[in-house]
């Protein structure tokens, strides 16, 4: 079931990206344990190995989403042929190639994006730490190792790694990550149905979901007609958790 593989496959990506958060947390701890907290060259060295953290996911993300998008975009292309019936090779065209590359670098960007507000994110904590060990012994008469203490075992001890969207809903981040990569992948593997039926002279295709095997038929997207068009479908459709998908094979209505 194409809805299923979409999760699953979104489902280990927000796992890496959880590795990540774990490791810059572990700096972080790292950090309010140095004998020279506070100071520049240590919120330097800490943001260095931060940042060596995510040159390293993104680097092994990259294969992830090149491959994931291929394989979803095969399988969308197979399936699609076998629908209406055609002996054509299944191989992806130069253009289906090049539409993926646009869509494998849209989803690193997002990602990237991603973990420069959480490398921000660390960086602030950093300075607000700082700020509040060094209050605390001036105001609370603690010393520096009381006061560290008292800051660790307080919630701004644990960071927190989120991302705002437009509407100002807060996202942990590993759930921002897990949802940009579903809707990619949903939307690659909507794509490469159209682009597969519209050269096989085909105009109308079917919005499904599947359930035990049975397609329920949801909609229509038509080649010839914008109200009912792929954009309009989307809006209505496909959000990121959507279960629904393009069909050449109508299911029961």
């Amino acid at each position: 079931m194409i809805a299923n593989r979409l999760s699953e496959e979104a489902e280990r990506a927000a796992e890496r990206y959880a590795l990540v958060t774990k490791e810059w947390q572990r700096l972080y701890d790292e950090a309010l344990g140095a004998d020279d907290f506070g100071s520049a060259a240590l919120t330097a060295r800490i943001m260095a190995a931060a940042y060596q953290v995510s040159l390293r996911h993104i680097a092994d993300e990259d294969a992830h989403i090149e491959g994931a998008l291929s394989a979803i975009a095969q399988s969308a292309r197979e399936t699609t042929l076998s629908q209406i019936a055609s002996i054509e090779a299944s191989d992806l065209s130069d253009d289906a190639l090049e539409h993926l590359a646009q869509s494998q670098s849209y989803l690193i960007n997002e990602i990237a994006a991603q973990m420069q507000r959480d490398l921000a994110t660390l960086r602030q904590k950093l300075q607000a730490a700082a700020l509040a060990v060094r209050a605390s012994v001036r105001t609370r008469r603690m010393n520096e190792r009381m006061a560290m203490l008292d800051y660790r075992m307080s919630s701004f001890g644990k960071l927190e790694f989120t991302f705002y969207d437009r509407r100002s809903y807060r996202w942990i981040s590993r759930k921002f990550v897990r949802t940009v990569w579903r809707h990619t992948l949903l939307a690659a593997y909507n794509e490469m149905v159209l682009m597969t039926a519209a050269d096989h002279g085909h105009a109308e295709i079917a919005v499904v979901t599947e359930s035990e095997g049975v397609l329920q038929t949801q909609g229509q997207v038509s080649l010839r007609d914008d109200a009912l068009g792929y954009a309009a479908a989307c809006e209505h459709f496909f959000h990121p958790n959507s279960t629904c998908f393009l069909s050449m094979e109508a299911g029961h209505v």
